[in-house]
């Protein structure tokens, strides 16, 4: 067809029929573009770009039942013993324990729910509130087994070098007493950060929200998270949490 440019550039011609045009028939484009433009689906496109994860995915559940949270005893028995309530309207979470010895780890009771499957990347995180007796309460991930995990709970930063929600103690952390212990007061959050390419990350986050990140782990496939107690001796107590968040992306 033949017609004239209403700008005034003359003919105006319009090809009759079309052929197919391809990704690599556009002279200007860039390898970026191709391989977006030729992407099978979203998360081809999001790699072509360089993103890693897509869409994030938020999750809050509450401690009250029906919310997921499983209580799991010590794996090591004779070790301690511990129960778990939930206080002040569904918000806070305590676990209450009775240790006969040090619990560390996945040895002390703890509260968990499924990770979900999948994902490329993730933070995590949990208030921790009051304790008494010693007790200590912190966030975690675990693989099927339980045989890897890793952790953000004050053993994870004793010592003078270590810092906790931007405080630096003095001594080994284990509770109210000595100077330089630092005691929680609901304003220092534990958290737990990772991903498929960098492994995982443990840390705190303290009240104006600065990010204190300590030792790296490499990668293992997480199938649960929770919160677990703590005790550097026989001690009988509680360690209250809140506000649990997980973040998902990809």
């Amino acid at each position: 067809m033949i017609g004239l440019d209403p700008n005034g550039g003359g003919p105006l011609v319009s090809p009759g029929g079309g052929g197919s045009v391809t990704a690599a028939d556009i002279t200007d484009s860039t390898s970026v573009g191709r391989s977006v433009l030729t992407a099978t689906d979203a998360a081809a496109a999001r790699t072509a770009i360089g993103v890693t994860g897509g869409a994030g995915t938020l999750v809050a559940p509450t401690f009250e039942t029906g919310q997921g949270w499983t209580l799991v005893d010590p794996s090591t028995p004779g070790e301690g013993v511990g129960s778990f309530e939930v206080v002040s309207g569904a918000k806070v979470g305590r676990l209450t324990v009775s240790s006969t010895g040090w619990l560390h780890g996945l040895t002390g009771p703890r509260i968990e729910r499924k990770f979900p499957q999948g994902v490329e990347s993730w933070k995590a995180t949990v208030r921790i509130g009051a304790q008494t007796g010693s007790i200590y309460a912190g966030i975690f991930l675990r693989d099927a087994s339980g045989a890897t995990a890793v952790f953000a709970f004050p053993p994870a930063y004793g010592g003078a070098a270590g810092k906790v929600c931007g405080m630096t103690p003095t001594w080994n952390i284990d509770g109210p007493g000595p100077a330089g212990e630092v005691v929680f007061d609901g304003t220092c959050f534990f958290a737990v950060r990772g991903s498929r390419s960098s492994g995982h990350r443990r840390g705190s986050i303290d009240a104006a929200g600065v990010w204190h990140p300590r030792s790296a782990t490499g990668y293992f496939e997480p199938t649960h998270i929770g919160v677990l107690a703590f005790a550097d001796a026989a001690w009988a107590g509680t360690a209250d949490f809140s506000d649990f968040t997980l973040e998902t992306f990809g």
